[in-house]
């Protein structure tokens, strides 16, 4: 993990745009750190779902980020591999973008301002589905944040997936890995719902009972368990 450059800014921190590697991939992020020694305890905000042509640093996370800097905090919002120009490769269910953020949280040691022994998650709606497996995987996270997150059941992410957003990218994941329908223990075995027991920090949920998005139930489903 290292810094690739500070950007000019007027806010009372400072920001960099930060790098590490995950798979051997360069995956780049968005820091906003107090101004101060440190080291700060570290928050990871992560983004919701856009296609990659469409994105920017800071995309679904940088008003998050600001206030948690303005409050002490190092918010670390990464770009997740395939955005921001990185290589991507397949990407089954977004599970490497959990890949990238659990190699991400290996790392922090490395920057003298970050406090790699506090550190919370904060995840938007695709980045809350993330969030859930860094929910299960990852014993040195504090806390975690689902806010408006896609099911913890990827099953239940595939069909809402191919029946609202894109038939075609579904039929394209079932032509490699299968379907819930043909290998139900497959996504029953890669599904965080399932490994509730592994969870070691306290989790909040957040969603609201209008979102169109993704269905609140989710949520609800997911607290219930």
């Amino acid at each position: 993990l290292h810094v690739q450059q500070e950007l000019p800014s007027d806010k009372p921190y400072h920001q960099y745009v930060i790098e590490h590697f995950s798979d051997g991939i360069q995956v780049t992020g968005l820091a906003y750190v107090p101004f101060g020694d440190g080291p700060f305890p570290v928050i990871l905000v992560l983004h919701g779902y856009t296609p990659p042509a469409d994105y920017f640093r800071g995309f679904d996370a940088a008003l998050l980020a600001e206030t948690y800097a303005l409050n002490g905090y190092a918010a670390i919002m990464p770009d997740y591999r395939g955005y921001m120009n990185t290589a991507g490769g397949p990407n089954p269910m977004r599970i490497p973008y959990a890949i990238d953020v659990l190699n991400l949280i290996g790392v922090l040691d490395m920057l003298d301002v970050l406090d790699e022994e506090r550190v919370g998650v904060i995840g938007h709606s695709m980045g809350g589905g993330v969030a859930t497996y860094i929910m299960v995987l990852a014993e040195e996270v504090d806390a975690v944040v689902l806010y408006g997150s896609l099911s913890a059941d990827q099953a239940v992410n595939f069909d809402y997936v191919d029946e609202v957003w894109s038939h075609y990218w579904m039929l394209y994941t079932a032509s490699i890995y299968g379907s819930p329908e043909t290998h139900p223990d497959l996504y029953a075995a890669i599904s965080p719902v399932n490994y509730l027991d592994w969870v070691n920090m306290p989790v909040q949920i957040h969603h609201g009972d209008a979102d169109a998005v993704v269905p609140v139930e989710w949520s609800r489903d997911l607290a219930g368990r």
